[in-house]
């Protein structure tokens, strides 16, 4: 079942997306920043998350967005000597199989 409290938005909506797209615009003006750059800002707090993405606007963007997030999850885990697997469940949105 999909949780009622995540929502996804294209424009920042509260505190932390707020920070986030601001760091993402440093990004973008930044003068080493080339076309074809990724960047995902995650921000987090007592309260939960806030993202902020660019980059990833195509259709494919959040299956490419989870991919390098967990490639580079996983490079942190084995990093610290830990591993990192990701193994797919078959089911849809709601979470039922």
């Amino acid at each position: 079942m999909s949780d009622p409290t995540v929502e996804r938005r294209f424009t920042p909506h509260d505190r932390k997306t707020r920070i986030a797209n601001d760091v993402l615009s440093a990004v973008r003006e930044h003068p080493e920043h080339r076309e074809g750059d990724r960047c995902i800002v995650l921000l987090y707090d007592e309260d939960g998350g806030g993202i902020g993405m660019t980059g990833y606007e195509d259709e494919e963007s959040d299956v490419a967005a989870i991919v390098d997030m967990f490639l580079h999850l996983r490079a942190i885990a084995r990093a610290s000597g830990k591993d990192l697997q990701f193994i797919g469940i078959p089911s849809d949105a709601s979470g039922l199989t």
